[in-house]
């Protein structure tokens, strides 16, 4: 602070930084005053300690405001002093003036946030009503302009802000820039600002410069005041030197040749300066202009329970004025939430469209319109009940009005709005918004709905999803808005496309309008579940009203598409088909004229009969080449995902005692929001089951177990005929006659090896009687063959039953036995795989006498 400058421009800092916390201390007052009105209401439930955080949250609310007053006070008394300092002086005061100014920016910078330090960059916003380029334009009020007969006339007279307009008056259009700076808690006062070109050239002769703190919404978050963000507002200077101005901009150049000049924002503080980008451009032209056009379809009111809308949308009587047999309550109302502000930003159609040649909207203000014909006095003693608070009653050419309607019982009072512009012509007009307060905004709930597919989606883009939750819906509940809306993707979920059903029980039996039985909700739609993106949480909110359209309360919604990472539920392995150490034994069937085999998974696992939950199932092995139908690599077997078969295996796989790496997985088809491999997009999506197996090639005919149909008793001296059980009637018929033996299957399945006709075992029947392929032999001692008797098959008969039975022929007569001979029956089979066994299945003890 060695000069007079750099204290002048100190000074400007401070009361920047001030007069930005002036804005947000008072909004913060409201809100806390607010928060008081409620608390203590007479139809409030808070309890005396929510009563006392709300009165101290207010006492630091004014405490606060009082404390940038008084800073603000002794900001402005030390520039009173600096200003009145003369040169002459200046050095005598220059160091208590400069310690005072230091020790005031150490209290505004703790009671404000901000810093006053020079900024280090500045750049360039763009945002929702702001672009980089300034339309400074003048506009002049006709010179024979007149008012009941006068040439002049008050705007707004007796409200807050009003101003007079006289004929042949000169206006400049004010047009803004945002700005971000950094560090982010930086003060920006418009004393530091110049708008520069490239040559270093300000036009800060031309125009006036103010600067704001931005706190406005940006994108879809909402900023705090110390966020970085400033509106930086240029206006035209009205005794500006309109040509040398333009001039200025095109560099002279005729209409043809006009090449506008790029311009910088600059920031300068102690002989510093930072510039923005040259993005700016700027024109400039004297406007002649008709009167201002559209204003009730061009500007907007927007609370936190509906979305924007026109003046016009809401003016009670779909765009046409009252009746005279207009009644209360039959008004097309706005609604907004008691004691919480809801926004009307005035606007002409010049304002939303630069091409437009009428006149853009100079001033407005907001008022109850009280006498309005279509309100009896029972309405009028309602609305005077009521707590107005805001922007009512106050002048702005900003044109944007926050306002809050509360009270006791505001609950479904009607209350008319007139809205009064005055346009750049001197033209006034007015048009009339209705308003209804219910309920608040506050969030009574929070319901998750989550779409997860369990099945196969064949049409991923109009998915069909319905889900019941638990809920409940305010007393006097008669209809509701939804509104799930993502701009980003292209998401929205509203009353159009979604279904909300409420019941009174969970599984959705019965429907219920009774707001103190509905416990559930059933969320209904068709979602495009590619275009979902996948976990994302689409939140919303749905708004319930009464029978006359009072607002009640709002919940929220969230939808979010997951992916399923699990099986349908139908599908499981059988019990104990996978063993302990995670391997699957599976036995191939031979295949008609092949020594080849198939497998039907539905043997070892659930759901894969006449499941179509399960028809996208895919089995596939990392060991061994088992590859899909149509595939043209070699192959050792084929999977028929269609039939859940693996077919045509080799045979040098069956019985082979090696494990093979297996994997079952689930295609839930193209429900995926989009991804890229090998640079193409891909949307499907399949999920591996749960648990991680291998496959042994296992063989029926070796994994069963065979035993006798009948113990069979055998003498060392006889030739004997071993063969199956005989049942025989009281009279000596035989009823039933039994092969020799029978066989469990792997899967605990008795069956008859010897019976074509046995569904369980044909293959097997087939395969034991091979010809000269079956064998049979009996074992003594450890290794000898056939000591005693040399077997064979035979067919015996019994009654009308003819049966395959054991023939055993003796090979000696002149053997003397000490005891009884334990004997095995080793089966020799060569299965239709070619494959040969020897199955040391069955005993019989040989006895040496009887």
């Amino acid at each position: 602070l060695a000069t007079k400058e750099d204290m002048t421009s100190q000074i400007a800092t401070l009361q920047a930084a001030l007069d930005a916390a002036k804005a947000e201390a008072a909004a913060a007052k409201a809100s806390a005053e607010q928060a008081v009105a409620k608390a203590n209401s007479a139809e409030a439930t808070a309890t005396e300690a929510e009563k006392a955080a709300a009165q101290a949250a207010l006492d630091a609310a004014n405490a606060k405001a009082e404390a940038i007053k008084a800073a603000q006070d002794e900001v402005a008394k030390v520039k009173a002093e600096l200003e009145t300092a003369i040169d002459s002086k200046f050095e005598a005061e220059k160091e208590a003036l400069a310690k005072t100014i230091s020790e005031l920016t150490e209290t505004v910078t703790k009671l404000t946030g901000l810093t006053t330090d020079m900024i280090t960059s500045i750049d360039l916003q763009t945002a929702e009503g702001f672009t980089t380029k300034l339309d400074l334009n003048y506009y002049q009020i006709k010179e024979d302009a007149k008012w009941d007969g006068k040439s002049s006339k008050t705007f707004g007279k007796d409200l807050e802000g009003s101003f007079t307009v006289s004929a042949g008056e000169i206006f400049a259009n004010p047009a803004s820039l945002l700005v971000s700076v950094a560090p982010a808690n930086a003060a920006l006062p418009a004393e530091i600002l110049s708008i520069v070109d490239s040559e270093g050239t300000s036009i800060n002769d031309y125009i006036n410069l103010t600067s704001t703190s931005y706190t406005d919404k940006l994108y879809k978050g909402t900023r705090a005041a110390s966020n970085g963000l400033y509106t930086v507002t240029a206006e035209l200077k009205k005794d500006a030197d309109k040509k040398a101005f333009a001039k200025l901009l095109d560099n002279g150049k005729t209409e043809n040749e006009k090449k506008y000049v790029s311009f910088a924002v600059a920031a300068t503080k102690e002989n510093r300066t930072v510039t923005s980008t040259y993005d700016v451009t700027i024109q400039s032209s004297t406007t002649t202009l008709t009167k201002a056009e559209d204003i009730d379809t061009k500007s907007t009111i927007k609370s936190s329970i509906e979305e924007e809308g026109t003046l016009k949308e809401w003016n009670g009587y779909n765009g046409e004025e009252p009746s005279n047999t207009a009644t209360p309550n039959t008004e097309d109302c706005y609604p907004v939430a008691d004691g919480e502000e809801f926004t009307i930003k005035v606007a002409s159609k010049a304002d939303v469209d630069a091409t437009a040649t009428s006149s853009k909207v100079l001033a407005s203000y907001v008022v109850v319109d009280i006498d309005n014909k279509a309100l009896s006095t029972t309405d009028k003693a309602a609305i005077n009940s009521l707590t107005i608070t805001g922007d009512v009653k106050k002048v702005s050419k900003e044109n944007v009005f926050n306002i809050a309607i509360g009270g006791t019982y505001a609950k479904g009072v009607v209350v008319p709005l007139k809205v009064v512009t005055i346009d750049y012509t001197g033209n006034e007009t007015s048009c009339v918004v209705w308003v209804k307060a219910g309920g608040n905004s506050e969030i009574t709930q929070t319901v998750a709905y989550t779409i997860t597919p369990n099945t196969y989606v064949a049409t991923p883009k109009t998915y069909s999803f319905a889900q019941i939750k638990g809920f409940t819906v305010p007393a006097g509940y008669n209809s509701y808005k939804l509104s799930i809306v993502d701009e980003d993707d292209e998401i929205n979920f509203n009353n159009d496309n979604v279904t909300l059903t409420f019941y009174e029980d969970a599984k959705g039996e019965k429907v219920s309008t009774d707001a103190a039985k509905i416990a559930y909700a059933k969320f209904d739609s068709k979602v495009n579940l590619q275009q979902l993106v996948d976990n994302k949480v689409y939140e919303g909110t749905v708004k319930f009203f009464d029978e006359e359209g009072t607002f009640l309360s709002q919940s929220t919604i969230k939808v979010q598409k997951v992916l399923p990472t699990a099986f349908p539920s139908a599908f499981t392995a059988k019990t104990n088909a996978i063993d302990a150490n995670g391997v699957l034994t599976i036995y191939p069937e031979p295949e008609t004229d092949a020594k080849t085999g198939v497998f039907a998974f539905s043997k070892a696992f659930n759901g894969l009969d006449g499941e179509k939950a399960l028809e996208n199932i895919v089995f596939s092995s990392s060991d061994v080449n088992l590859v899909g139908d149509g595939d043209e690599k070699p192959e050792n077997a084929k999977f028929n995902n269609t039939l859940y078969t693996i077919n045509s295996i080799n045979a040098d796989l069956i019985n082979d005692g090696k494990t093979y790496g297996a994997k079952v997985a689930y295609d839930y088809g193209d429900i995926r929001s989009a991804y890229k491999v090998d640079n193409k997009t891909v949307y499907n999506h399949s999920v591996d089951w749960g648990t991680t197996f291998s496959i042994k090639f296992g063989c029926l005919t070796v994994d069963s177990k065979y035993k006798w149909a009948q113990e069979p008793v055998v003498y060392y001296r006889e030739d004997v005929v071993i063969k199956g059980k005989v049942t025989k009637a009281s009279n000596g018929n035989v009823t039933a006659f039994t092969n020799v033996f029978t066989a469990v299957d792997p899967y605990n399945k008795e069956v008859d090896p010897f019976d074509a006709s046995d569904e369980g075992w044909t293959t097997w029947a087939e395969a034991l009687n091979q010809g000269t392929q079956k064998e049979i032999k009996l074992i003594t001692n450890g290794d000898r063959v056939n000591e005693f008797f040399t077997p064979s098959y035979t067919t015996v008969t019994e009654g009308s039953y003819t049966k395959t039975a054991i023939q055993l022929t003796k090979t000696s007569a002149e053997v003397v036995l000490t005891g009884d001979v334990e004997t095995k029956v080793v089966l020799v089979i060569t299965d239709k795989f070619g494959h040969k066994h020897e199955m040391e299945a069955l005993t019989f003890t040989m006895k040496k006498s009887h």
